[in-house]
């Protein structure tokens, strides 16, 4: 596999093109997953970042911090290994960390139903070791008061405008005299 099938199989997936100059962290995460799957392909930092308009010191930085990703890049990463076929370790998905950040990533990227169902994989993967107790004590002390404050939130109004004081007639200043 060369950079480029790398690089348009990850513009697929993010749908943006990584070779874009900003410091967005959704634009700089993808180019942490390139630089890491790259890197571990064999290719040198400097070729790597040539290739993305980065210099060999960015790429090293972005291997080196890869564990920073959220969780929605760690799945991509994954996915683009499968596609390939690499003989690369996937990166672990933390469990713990998938569930808080489901809601906000869920918003964000356009895969939402391949994220939901690794959560949804993970939880049921507890839930059944679970006994029928268990699950009904969690079902009602958790789940379900947790279901009801979510239907009650409410989407935050844009602020009221308020209008600027107008100056009806010129005021002098007593320091500037």
């Amino acid at each position: 596999m060369i950079l480029e099938d790398l690089t348009d199989k990850l513009k697929e997936y993010y749908g943006f093109d990584i070779k874009e100059r900003t410091r967005k962290r959704k634009y700089v995460y993808a180019r942490k997953v390139y630089s890491v799957i790259a890197r571990e392909m064999g290719y040198t930092f400097e070729k790597i970042g040539a290739h993305i308009g980065l210099k060999h010191d960015a790429v090293l930085y972005h291997c080196r911090s890869i564990h920073s990703v959220e969780i929605k890049d760690k799945v991509i990463f994954n996915r683009v290994i499968k596609d390939f076929s690499l003989p690369i370790k996937e990166i672990d998905l933390d469990t713990k960390k998938a569930i808080m950040q489901a809601e906000a990533e869920s918003r964000a990227i356009d895969n939402v139903s391949y994220i939901s169902q690794k959560l949804i994989d993970s939880i049921t993967g507890i839930v059944k070791e679970w006994d029928i107790e268990s699950i009904n004590d969690f079902i009602n002390t958790r789940l379900e008061p947790y279901d009801k404050m979510m239907q009650a939130k409410t989407l935050r109004t844009a602020p009221v405008k308020v209008e600027p004081a107008v100056m009806r007639r010129a005021v002098s200043n007593p320091f500037l005299k």
